[in-house]
């Protein structure tokens, strides 16, 4: 990566707390859909704004968005103090009438105002299933 970049590296699924990455889930149980990012040292250095939102798809349900967050703040603050940032978003348990449904979790960063860096990442598609 150059210095002047930044980019989301990739996004996965765990069970909360796991070291390892995960693609099905008990349907009683919450998971967390992790951020991976990395700055370019220039980049971070400028203290400059980011932002990084995400959304969880239930491609089951079409039109149901699942999850939508959002992150903000400046490189350099408490969230994002080192080049690289690994961070997880907590999604609640889905029910039993989730069962057997297939999902896809979308992240984009942007970072700075004018002209910002934009990068956008898929997961891979996960399932809740029967505990």
């Amino acid at each position: 990566m150059h210095a002047n970049d930044v980019e989301i590296v990739r996004v996965y699924t765990r069970r909360v707390k796991s070291p390892v990455s995960d693609q099905t889930f008990p349907s009683n149980k919450g998971l967390e859909v992790v951020v991976d990012l990395e700055a370019g040292g220039t980049k971070h250095n400028d203290e400059g704004s980011y932002s990084i939102n995400l959304v969880v798809r239930d491609l089951c349900d079409n039109n149901c968005i699942v999850l939508t967050q959002t992150k903000a703040g400046n490189f350099g603050d408490e969230t994002w103090s080192k080049l690289d940032l690994s961070l997880p978003f907590a999604m609640k348990p889905q029910g039993s009438k989730k069962e057997n449904h297939i999902y896809e979790a979308l992240a984009c960063l942007t970072a700075g105002k004018k002209n910002p860096d934009v990068s956008f990442v898929r997961s891979n598609l996960f399932c809740i299933t029967k505990p």
